[in-house]
């Protein structure tokens, strides 16, 4: 078999073998390729930081004895510190090393080195085309060849390559020594973690015009960056941050606390606590091609209450030059995550869209990232900035004492206007350093942390209304 390879411009990628674990037979070892095409099972528990497990079985035939066997097609982003490789009961495995070098044009020069290939060019002027015999003295950092009684140092034409070493793959793969006490069909596994394949929520909520309910449904994006395919796979998803170290044992699935079914859980999908995370299971196998993104539904519920609220946040410790600043007052949609709401499961991250329906159309009305919301929490979606209420801060008064002017004095006026056509509640959230406290108020507020007062005030329909307060702010 002849491969031919073309070489516009020769750029070397230099191949990378990792060897995990030394001990090399005396005797040759009998070679056994298990391929993709002899697999049983494949499955792939997927992160929300980045990587995956995989967990690969595939049927083979093995002879006992000493045995060198081939795993190939693996991902090209495998962390090799988390390979956990089984071939059955009593087996040994003395060796693996993980082989990234794959079938290229680069690869087959080096393997070339101090070997004859063949350069064929083309006569421009008559198109026939004529072969000679080469000697590839180098390949890094230049191709340096031998064509006759000259050395060529630029590619002269398209070099022809008689075969392909036996070893030279499509893709990755794990090259294993094992110790087999007797022959027979056995399922080898392999499992690992790789990086380049994450997943995130995508939420839409769908909002009758003036409605305070929604239709909220969540997505899985489950987004495959690597070179890998992985075809006919059982999907879970892991919802949480988990903790990832380099060269460490990796994260293998713990037992799965199944839970209560919510009604919320889209069709098919099992949800089930696994340490101190989460794990969607869905019911179906997935064809996950490489650098392709994957959508599946995780979560629906056709009747979610939520709130809308207006806020606006900001300090007095910035605004002691400027007697008067304006400050974004954001639109916000708060969702109860309880069972009575149609909800009560465990949100993961992710991001949340709004749309609601105007004139028998659907406008997007915003959306942002939200965080993990447990059970019994709110989910907060900040969609946007208020187009008709507006924020306005006046300092009355500003004032350093003590003796090192550390402390401060303040007076402060917030007025907010309201353009619109409806009442507007807003919540004003002030936020201070050190120690501190509110001296005079036209309006009581609640202390919401150690340096956060809030207060929640009506703006009426095209008018407006303002507050002032003093207060004493202090180092610890």
């Amino acid at each position: 078999m002849k491969v031919f390879a073309m070489f516009p411009r020769f750029s070397l990628i230099a191949a990378v073998a990792t060897l995990i674990a030394v001990s090399v037979p005396a005797a040759q070892a009998q070679s056994v390729v298990v391929d993709a095409d002899q697999r049983s099972e494949l499955s792939l528990t997927v992160y929300q930081g980045g990587f995956a497990l995989v967990h690969d079985v595939r049927q083979a035939n093995l002879q006992s004895g000493s045995l060198t066997v081939i795993f190939p097609d693996l991902s090209d982003r495998l962390d090799i510190a988390t390979i956990r490789l089984g071939a059955g009961e009593n087996a040994q495995i003395r060796s693996l090393t993980f082989d990234r070098e794959v079938l290229s044009a680069e690869a087959l020069l080096r393997r070339a080195v101090g070997q004859r290939v063949r350069v064929a060019r083309v006569n421009p002027a008559t198109g026939v085309e004529t072969f000679e015999d080469a000697e590839v003295l180098a390949v890094a950092p230049n191709l340096v060849l031998r064509i006759g009684d000259r050395i060529e140092t630029a590619l002269p034409g398209r070099i022809v390559f008689a075969n392909v070493p036996n070893d030279l793959r499509p893709a990755p793969g794990i090259v294993a020594k094992v110790t087999l006490p007797s022959a027979g069909e056995r399922s080898v596994s392999l499992s690992y973690l790789t990086d380049g394949v994450s997943w995130k929520t995508s939420y839409v909520g769908r909002l009758a015009a003036g409605a305070d309910r929604m239709e909220l449904i969540g997505w899985a994006l489950v987004d495959n960056q690597t070179n890998t395919a992985y075809p006919a796979a059982e999907l879970s998803l892991i919802a949480g941050q988990v903790n990832r170290a380099n060269a460490v044992r990796p994260v293998f699935p713990q037992p799965v606390a199944q839970l209560a079914r919510t009604e919320a859980v889209a069709d098919g999908v099992s949800l089930g606590a696994t340490g101190p995370y989460y794990r969607y299971a869905l019911p179906q196998t997935f064809d996950i091609r490489p650098r392709q993104q994957t959508q599946v539904e995780l979560i629906r519920s056709a009747s979610v209450a939520f709130a809308r609220m207006l806020r606006t946040q900001g300090s007095p410790l910035f605004s002691a030059r400027s007697a008067k600043t304006m400050q974004p007052v954001t639109a916000r949609l708060t969702i109860a995550n309880e069972t009575d709401n149609g909800l009560g499961l465990p949100l993961p991250a992710g991001v949340f869209s709004s749309f609601e329906e105007a004139d028998g159309r659907e406008v997007f009305q915003g959306g942002a990232t939200v965080t993990a919301t447990p059970v019994g929490t709110e989910m907060v979606v900040e969609i946007g900035q208020s187009f008709d209420v507006t924020f306005e801060r006046t300092v009355l008064e500003f004032n350093r004492t003590g003796a090192r002017n550390e402390n401060i004095d303040t007076t402060q006026k917030l007025t907010l206007k309201n353009g619109g056509e409806r009442p507007a509640e807003v919540e004003i959230i002030e936020s201070f350093q050190g120690e501190w406290k509110i001296v005079r108020e036209s309006t009581p507020h609640e202390q919401t942390s150690a340096f956060q007062a809030t207060w929640k005030v009506t703006v009426p329909a095209n008018g407006e209304t303002s507050l002032e307060y003093r207060a004493q702010i202090g180092r610890r």
